[in-house]
């Protein structure tokens, strides 16, 4: 089964600084129905204004993976870690037993980033996060794995950064229209267009959009 739900039938919050699109209940949004894909309780699109973000907030048990779209994140954590997030970088966290972060836009120029969470595979995991930079030459007409726990102990530059949850996040750019084919891993399939639009199973999916599988 395919389920199609363009951009406009996704739930938006609007703030004077911010904005969001949730494909499942987030927040001050909630739809029975509606909780979660698979292993995935959370998706969501920000926009955050500049000189705006989120303060120092806890999370726990939880793989949060964030993907800069453009614009640039500043990152603090309990952990100890600061980092400045640009365009092209994924971030995992592993909330484990307990982490706490703040994100904030201190840059001139709003921020687009997704945030994707997975239930993991235990509970009570060590806190840690890593942070990696993917060209888009890596996924330049084809599907690149950015984020899996399936590293096979090779581990260099271009692999996915490591993840405790049994799912693996995907990239791809496509320049042409030809047919790209997809080998399902697991019994829940999620496609979320960034920009420009593709057609999945015969179904134009324009940007915003997403399709369950």
């Amino acid at each position: 089964m395919i389920k199609i739900i363009q951009k406009e039938e996704t739930h938006s919050q609007n703030y004077e600084w911010m904005s969001l699109y949730s494909l499942f209940s987030f927040a001050n949004y909630f739809e029975p129905d509606n909780t979660c894909f698979g292993i995935v309780p959370t998706f969501n699109e920000y926009f955050v204004e500049a000189g705006h973000g989120f303060p120092m907030h806890p999370h726990q048990d939880m793989e949060l993976f964030y993907l800069i779209l453009s614009g640039e994140m500043e990152h603090k954590d309990s952990l100890g870690n600061e980092q400045i997030l640009e365009a092209g970088y994924l971030q995992r966290i592993s909330a484990g037993s307990g982490i706490a972060r703040s994100a904030y836009n201190n840059g001139s120029d709003p921020l687009n980033y997704i945030t994707i969470w997975m239930l993991p595979i235990a509970e009570k995991l060590a806190p840690s996060q890593e942070v990696k930079y993917f060209d888009k030459s890596l996924f330049q007409d084809k599907f690149f794995p950015i984020a899996s726990n399936k590293h096979n102990g090779m581990m260099d530059a271009n692999s996915p950064v490591r993840s405790n949850a049994n799912g693996t996040i995907y990239r791809a750019c496509f320049t042409n229209d030809k047919p790209h084919l997809f080998k399902p891993e697991s019994t829940h399939q999620l496609i979320y267009v960034l920009s420009g639009s593709v057609t999945v199973n015969g179904t134009v999916l324009r940007a915003g959009g997403h399709a369950r599988i």
